[in-house]
């Protein structure tokens, strides 16, 4: 049985390459972390935007938010997830990265379709790029247990979870659903007129 799941707004890096917080950045109208939170809702019982701590500080009261909390302080995306999980051990969690402007609607139906009993997690894949993504991915609450092993041990990439536990890979919409905008050049090339 499905458990139930809410959404996650990933956007509590340090955005370093870009020079600026990404989840500020407007593609659709809104800064972007406002916009995914709003796309989610389709999808989930609840959402919430996953922030650090300076960001927490300019967030809309609009907004449900969950507080990177801190004994996860500066240790990736896992830290959102840990968060969310302690907060709600019960839930599953859909995560949407804000520096992935062009993931679709269709993309995160076919996510949601591919959740199963036999699955701890669901993922976008592609062979072209070899890699998991793990910021466009439904962690089931079956597959805490293994994440806080890693946690514990050191390791806090949410990719090398994904290949640890029982993932199913769901190829994109297109290899555009998985381009993620990390810098001011990148950012300067994009064109987002596309209907989520």
């Amino acid at each position: 049985m499905k458990t139930i799941l809410y959404g996650l707004a990933m956007c509590g890096g340090q955005s370093s390459r870009m020079g600026r917080d990404k989840s500020l950045i407007t593609y659709y109208s809104i800064p972007q972390r406002y916009h995914v939170y709003d796309w989610m809702k389709a999808y989930c019982d609840t959402c919430f935007i996953s922030c650090n701590k300076d960001q927490s500080k300019n967030m809309s009261a609009d907004y449900n938010s969950l507080v990177d909390r801190d004994e996860y302080e500066k240790i990736g995306p896992m830290a959102a997830l840990l968060t969310a999980h302690y907060h709600f051990g019960q839930a599953s969690f859909l995560v949407v990265g804000c520096d992935y402007p062009f993931v679709t609607s269709r993309d995160i139906e076919n996510l949601c379709k591919s959740r199963d009993n036999q699955y701890d997690a669901v993922c976008l894949f592609t062979k072209e790029t070899g890699f998991e993504e793990p910021l466009l991915a439904i962690y089931e609450s079956t597959c805490f247990p293994r994440m806080i092993e890693h946690f514990i041990k050191g390791d806090y990439s949410l990719r090398y979870v994904l290949q640890k536990v029982s993932t199913n890979r769901v190829p994109p919409n297109s290899q555009r659903s998985i381009m993620s905008i990390d810098t001011q050049e990148e950012l300067g090339r994009v064109n987002t007129n596309q209907d989520k």
